[in-house]
This record gives C-alpha cells, structure tokens and sequence, in this order.
C-alpha cells in the first residue's frame, strides 16, 4: 500500500496572502520547487511544492488531493527564495509575483515550440582589449565586489567587455545573463555575441510569441549546461541554472522600472538576485543613474571606468545655439550643419521628443486645449489621419472647428511634432533621403529594415523621439541636433533633470562613432544654465554632484525613501475627501513619516474614475512596508517609484 504524503504547496493564483501555503496530498513523494496542478476552489491552478509536511496534526480526509505534477524538473531553490524576496521587498501579491515569474501555458501539456535563439556556431576570435579596456577587464574580475558598475562614454567599448566577461563565464562552466532596454533596438549587441560567443544566445522580450517565451524559460529550467540569455527586464524571471554573472546594459533606463503589480525596479531585483545565486553583477552605462551613482560614493558597489573612445575616434563638440522658435523651427547654424554633412555625404540625426504634426491644439480666445474625454490628457494633431491622437490612451477624435468651451472659431495648432518637423526639413533639403524613428512609424516588424537601411547609407537624415538614443551604433553620423532641448529640461517631477541630462548625452554620443569627428547641436533659449554647461563639457560626474545636492536638499532618493499611494473615485469631490482623510490618519500614526498631498497625478482621469495620490517620505523604509501591508484594499502602492507626477 503506497504511503499519502502531505505537502505544502503555494497556489500561485492566490489573490492575497503574500505567502500562505495550502495542504494537499499526494500519492508519491515529491521535492522542493516541484510544480504541480492542484484544484483550487471551482478551478486549477498551478502550485509549488515547498516541502513534505508530517501527519501529526493533520487530517488527512480534510484534504484535496493533486491532480498531476507537471512533467518538467523542480524549480531550482535560489527561484524561491528570489520569489519570495520580491514579495516582501515590494509588497507585492503572491499572485502578483508568480502570474509575472512563470510564462502562460505550464499547465497544458507540452508541445514542440520553436524557441527564439541564435543558433550555435564557432566562436569567432574577439579582438583584442585596448589598453584602456584591458585595465578596466582586470579590475572587474579582480574585484572583491559582487556587483560592479561600468561607467564608460558612448562609444567606449562596453560592448567589448561584456563578450569577455560572458566568455569568461561560460568557461568556468556558468550561465549568463544580460539585460537590455531596448532588445529590439539592441541588434547590434544581440547579432554581436551570437557571432562571437560560440554558443546558442537565448533571446527573450515581449515582442515574441506567448509559446516563444515560453520555449526560452523552459529550456532555460530544463539546462544543465551554460548558456546565454539575452532579454528585457523580464529575462530576470528566467529559472536559469548555475547562473555567474547577470549583466545590466544601460542601467540608468527607465524601462528597468515595471509599471504593474509587482512594480519592481530590474536593477535592484538584480543586485538581490545576483546575491542569492553568488553571481557577479555588472551595471553598464555612460550615464549611470543617481541611486547607482550614490552606491558607488558609499562604497557598497565597485566603480571602474572608461575614460576613451575606442580606436580613434573622439567626443563630439558639443554647441549650445541660442534659438527662438518664432524665428523657424531650425535655427540659421543648424540649416547651415545640415546641408554640409549631407553634402559631405555623412548622415544626421535630428532628436524631437514629441510624435505627431502638432503637439496640441487650442483656442486663441480663452487658452483651452483639447483634452481626450476617457483619460484628460492634452491631445496630439496627426495630419496624416486628420486627427487628434491621445498618447496615453490611443483614443482620437476630428479636430473641432469651434471651441468646445467657449464656442469660438478661433482654434489653433500649437507646436510641432516629428511629422511635421520631417515636413519642414523636406522642403529645405528636398533632394535628402529622409526618414522617421517614432512609436507611430516603427513597429517590431518594420524597425530592422529601418535600421539596415541607416547602416548601409541610405538615409540621410533621420528624424526621431528619444529611441534613437537608445542602442544606435551608426559609424557614418557626424552630427546630431536636438531641436528643443528646453522642452526636456522643463519637467516637474524630481527625477525629470537627471533623465533629461541622461538622454541629452546619450543622442549625443550617437555622432562621431566612426572615423570622421561629431558634432552635436543643441538648440536652447538659454544656453548658459547650468545644466547645459555641465552637458557641454561631457560632465555627467558634475551633473551627479549637482543633482545629488538637490536630491539631499528637498528629501528626495537616494536620500529617502519614497511610496507612491493612490485610489480612484467616480467623483472628484469624494476622491479628495478620501485621499485628505488617509493623509491625516497615516500623519498621526506615523509621525516620522513626511506626507505629500493629495494631489492631482499628471494621468489623473480614466474614463469616469478620477485619480488622487498621495507621497510619502521617509528614511526608514520598513515604515513604508508596514503602510503597505495594512493598506485598504481600494488603494494602490508603488514603492520606490521613479517618478511622483
């Protein structure tokens, strides 16, 4: 007669408890990490073995028993741990965190799958490490910490020193796993190590297929020997085995950041990750972000540098012309910067973060813009479909003859987007190839070709939002501009100046890459800000002293911690009334906690439910955990939030 095991098992589907496991029996002895298909309620749910529990105090006939174990080896034991480290750092949900850990599909029975990856080849001999980066190398391996960060410029060779240090760990028999921002726009780093490492590159992102992601995580769960994983913030979820070395390119990007329960920060679920599974974690980037920056400073993370541009090429001059719209979008300096690189046969790129033909349209007579009706965000003129767009929401509607305020025929189109701004540089270099890099004229599909055809010179100029600061190796750019570099220097939220700087250098680097010198334009109403200078002279060091004095001054990270709360209503007097009362009652039980608000977030509407926040401060960030925790169930949370508006 078979023996009845009992076994605690965590029903991933769970709404609420963050980590409260359910009894259930089984007929044969099962280990940690198993998954099985348990009944849970009037359905199945997938559940996870977390040990075998004695009969003493349990009645057996009380419990259901499982349904089937899934057909695939146990999750490994640092996956567990890691799982519940998300749970409780971000107080997130158990179903939250596991419905975001395992890939849709498990409890179907398994089927072939082609699997996104590059196919194994022979690895192709690297060239050799400059002196620069040889140094740099040699620190990294020899480094006492666990993590380290890799502040190089643009154009230093990062790239070079990943394949090394992925090399290195595949021979010490370990897997290896790197992150990007942007994958799609990242296939110079991806074609890159499948040429040069020798071995299959796992590709992960959002852009494939359901069975596709799927293919990669079970194949990541299912080897034993080392491999290479490639993907977004998600291919930290990965179940990889023997994992050594976990590798963050572009560390400052704000997609690291997830949006949705668990709202975890991919960066710092790495550094925990990487701590559970002894692995080195190394964090690229020309500009690495403040809280990056603040580690460094306290001596919590290792710091190496690259200071040169690999091979010959140098930093590009950067010009600071002082230009007023009102005299043409293109400032006389710029015209002139355009049509000599194009005659010299030398491509540009033209930075406008703003899509569309008018970034709004509004009434002369009383100021009123239109805004979209479901989420009261300012609407974007499209002229090529003759309608305003909502950026946030995807709604659109026909622009309105008269103002729908005050009633009069006064209405006009104020700004331009990058569709106009394609229009304007047309009519002045019609002879120029010219294409467009933004969400509303790229997609996965049609981005490679795009981007091929710039590689091979058959744009001239290209006109795009902030993607083309993201990843972009072009050999033939010499010059860059950005159009308004006010508009992303004026933002409201704490962290709006660091992101601006960052980007602002970051396009910057784009020029210049190959054997000709870059220059970059920056066109401004002031050019003697502060921040401007600091940008001027490549100083992203001065920029992190200065921004960290202003973070340190008004109480904001990484010299506090900060907690995003807020709730919806259906009217906006009572959402006010409600967000005012929490405020006072968190106030006066947690003295020690600075409370902001309410206010009014920048996506404050969606349809008829009205959205009011509050922000908390303080500098123990178990208070914040305990809010969390006692939280009523018609608020949200987002701890360490990297923008408050």
């Amino acid at each position: 007669m078979s023996r009845t095991h009992i076994l605690s098992i965590l029903v991933t589907s769970y709404p609420r408890s963050p980590m409260r496991p359910f009894d259930y029996t089984s007929d044969q002895k099962m280990h940690s990490g198993q998954m099985v298909v348990v009944p849970f309620g009037k359905t199945q749910a997938i559940g996870i073995v977390l040990q075998e529990k004695t009969s003493a105090d349990i009645k057996i006939s009380k419990l259901k028993a499982i349904i089937r174990p899934l057909e695939l080896p146990a999750l490994p034991a640092h996956y567990l741990t890691f799982a519940q480290w998300l749970s409780q750092y971000y107080a997130a949900h158990t179903r939250a965190v596991w419905q975001t850990l395992l890939p849709a599909g498990l409890k179907a029975k398994p089927r072939a799958s082609k699997e996104a990856h590059e196919e194994a080849r022979e690895p192709v001999k690297l060239p050799p490490l400059s002196a620069e980066q040889q140094k740099t190398y040699r620190a990294i391996i020899r480094s006492k910490n666990n993590a380290i960060l890799l502040q190089g410029i643009t154009g230093s060779g990062k790239t070079r020193i990943y394949e090394q240090l992925v090399q290195d760990c595949l021979q010490r028999g370990r897997s290896a796993l790197i992150l990007a921002p942007e994958i799609v726009l990242s296939t110079h780093l991806q074609q890159r190590l499948a040429t040069t490492l020798g071995t299959s590159l796992h590709v992960t992102h959002s852009g494939l297929t359901a069975s596709q992601r799927r293919a990669v995580w079970l194949h990541s769960l299912k080897s034993n020997k080392p491999q290479v994983y490639l993907g977004a913030r998600s291919a930290l979820f990965l179940p990889i085995q023997n994992l050594g070395l976990i590798i963050i390119d572009e560390e400052h990007d704000s997609s690291y950041k997830q949006d949705q329960a668990p709202r975890y920060h991919a960066v710092q679920a790495a550094g925990r990750l990487a701590q559970i599974t002894q692995a080195r974690l190394v964090l690229g980037s020309a500009t690495p972000s403040l809280n990056t920056m603040h580690l460094v400073h306290n001596n919590r993370i290792g710091h190496v540098t690259l200071r040169e541009r690999h091979g010959s090429a140098g930093l590009p001059t950067i010009d600071l012309i002082e230009h007023r719209t009102k005299n043409g979008v293109l400032s006389l300096t710029l015209r002139e910067a355009i049509g000599t690189h194009v005659a010299r046969g030398e491509q540009v790129l033209l930075l406008h973060n703003m899509r569309g033909t008018a970034r709004r349209l509004s009434c002369d007579s009383c100021g009123m813009a239109v805004h979209c009706s479901f989420c009261d965000t300012p609407m974007v003129f499209h002229a090529d479909h003759g309608r305003l767009v909502c950026h946030v929401c995807n709604r659109n509607l026909w622009p309105p003859s008269r103002c729908p305020h005050c009633q009069h025929d006064s209405m006009r189109y104020l700004g331009i987007g990058t569709k106009q701004l394609v229009q304007e540089i047309q009519s002045l270099f019609p002879t120029a190839r010219i294409e467009r890099l933004d969400r509303d004229s790229i997609d996965r599909a049609t981005l490679p070709a795009l981007l091929d055809r710039m590689q091979h010179k058959h744009i001239d100029i290209l006109i795009g939002t902030q993607m083309i600061a993201k990843g972009l190796d072009f050999p033939h750019v010499t010059l860059v501009a950005i159009v308004d570099t006010d508009s992303l220097l004026q933002g409201n939220d704490y962290s709006a100046s660091e992101r601006a700087a960052s980007l602002i250098i970051q396009v910057a680097g784009r020029a210049g890459r190959g054997k000709t010198a870059g220059r970059v334009i920056l066109q401004t109403h002031n050019p003697s800000q502060p921040m401007l200078q600091l940008i001027q002279a490549h100083d992203w060091d001065g920029i992190v002293e200065q921004e960290l004095m202003g973070r340190d001054r008004f109480h904001y990270p990484p010299y506090r911690w900060l907690a995003r709360l807020w709730l919806r209503r259906s009217q906006v007097t009572t959402a006010e009334r409600v967000a005012s009362e929490y405020a006072q009652v968190l106030q006066e039980k947690y003295p020690h906690i600075e409370v902001l608000g309410p206010s009014t977030p920048l996506r404050h509407k969606e349809g008829t439910m009205h959205t009011r926040q509050l922000v908390l401060r303080s500098t123990n960030r178990a208070l914040l955990l305990s809010i969390a925790a006692e939280l009523p169930s018609d608020w949200h949370i987002d701890l360490d939030p990297i923008m408050i508006i």
